[in-house]
């Protein structure tokens, strides 16, 4: 089984608690006469869902979900190459093909029984920009770079944090950059 028809519901429903989506997993098991372990399957497929950017979970500590708006994201190393992300109903698809199909552009739809499935869209990114703009989604290509520049370097980090005192008993590690590895001693940089 595809679990697209959840994104739909989910992409419906637009914002809702755990419980809720915990509901529709379970309801959608029970259709396709799945037996399994729902808290597993609910955790597997909220790790799904999260990480291919197209909901978020516990959003500021809640038990909440919501969709993310649906967004053409291209991929670092595949200039030609955007993936679907965000929410998605079976008309947006079928609009995006339909386009697709006259700008001379190609929709992958990677399912895995199992998984989400995974929209791509192969061409020219002046193609898949006019794809987005027809639909009316953004297109960011590039999107990890985009996302990245908001990342604080570990090494940044470092030299603002503060130095704490190991609690009684405990034994202080370090990472040592140069050998790359947990040391017993504490090391200052």
């Amino acid at each position: 089984m595809s679990w697209d028809t959840l994104l739909y519901w989910l992409t419906h429903q637009q914002e809702r608690s755990w419980i809720t989506f915990r509901r529709a997993v379970t309801e959608f098991a029970s259709f396709e006469h799945l037996d399994v372990d729902i808290s597993y399957l609910c955790r597997n497929l909220r790790f799904q869902l999260s990480e291919a950017s197209h909901i978020d979970f516990f959003i500021d500590g809640s038990q909440r979900w919501k969709v993310r708006p649906p967004i053409l994201a291209g991929l670092l190393n595949c200039p030609n190459t955007a993936v679907l992300c965000g929410g998605r109903t079976p008309k947006l698809l079928s609009q995006m093909c339909d386009v697709a199909a006259t700008l001379n552009c190609q929709i992958i739809n990677d399912t895995i029984s199992q998984k989400i499935a995974e929209i791509r869209v192969r061409g020219t990114e002046e193609g898949i920009r006019q794809i987005a703009a027809i639909i009316g989604i953004p297109f960011v290509p590039q999107q990890a770079k985009c996302l990245s520049q908001d990342l604080n370097p570990i090494l940044k980090q470092l030299e603002i944090a503060e130095e704490a005192t190991p609690l009684a008993g405990w034994s202080a590690q370090s990472f040592d950059w140069q050998s790359r590895k947990w040391v017993d001693t504490e090391r200052h940089l």
